[in-house]
């Protein structure tokens, strides 16, 4: 994940860079400060999580389909963070 370009790297298995996905906002679809990626076993969706710079404004969860399509976005402030989330 690249924090200044706002995107999603992707490699393959030998580590060769294959593209990029995700685009610099705060819109659907967008990411401003990417810091954790999951993929879900069954489906291949890409969980893409955000949280502001300085911790303390919002945290997000971007969902995005196996072909990098947005999904939807879950998003709470730091002081409404909830004890955990199941993907």
């Amino acid at each position: 994940m690249e924090h200044l370009w706002c995107h999603v790297q992707v490699f393959d298995r030998d580590g060769v860079f294959k593209f990029h996905f995700g685009a610099c906002g705060k819109h659907d679809g967008q990411l401003l400060y990417p810091n954790r990626v999951a993929v879900c076993r069954v489906t291949g969706d890409i969980v893409v999580t955000e949280r502001s710079p300085t911790h303390q404004v919002y945290y997000r969860l971007d969902l995005f389909t196996v072909d990098m399509n947005f999904l939807l976005v879950f998003m709470t402030y730091a002081h409404q963070v909830p004890l955990c989330c199941l993907v």
